[in-house]
């Protein structure tokens, strides 16, 4: 049985990108992003903006590098590995 594993990977992209975007949203609202942006908030402020929405782009970039590396150890092995693909953690920690 082959497995579309270019769809499985942006399924599993789109819902991570949907649950950083949400994260970045809740640790820096837009509001404060902006303001950091306008240079509204101090040099601390602006700062704390900045490493919240740092720590989570790293967090994205090192999960979706983990789905990459699951998957194509998938695409190598083909149907042993499809059990790990349905059971990738999407939760960025």
């Amino acid at each position: 049985m082959n497995f579309d594993f270019d769809a499985m990977r942006s399924v599993y992209k789109s819902q991570l990108k949907k649950q950083s975007n949400a994260l970045i949203l809740r640790a820096a609202p837009e509001h404060a992003q902006r303001n950091a942006a306008l240079g509204v908030l101090d040099d601390d402020e602006a700062q704390a903006v900045r490493n919240a929405i740092v720590a989570l782009r790293d967090a994205y970039r090192a999960k979706l590098d983990e789905i990459d590396a699951i998957i194509a150890d998938a695409e190598k092995t083909d149907r042993e590995k499809y059990r790990d693909l349905r059971s990738i953690d999407l939760r960025i920690s």
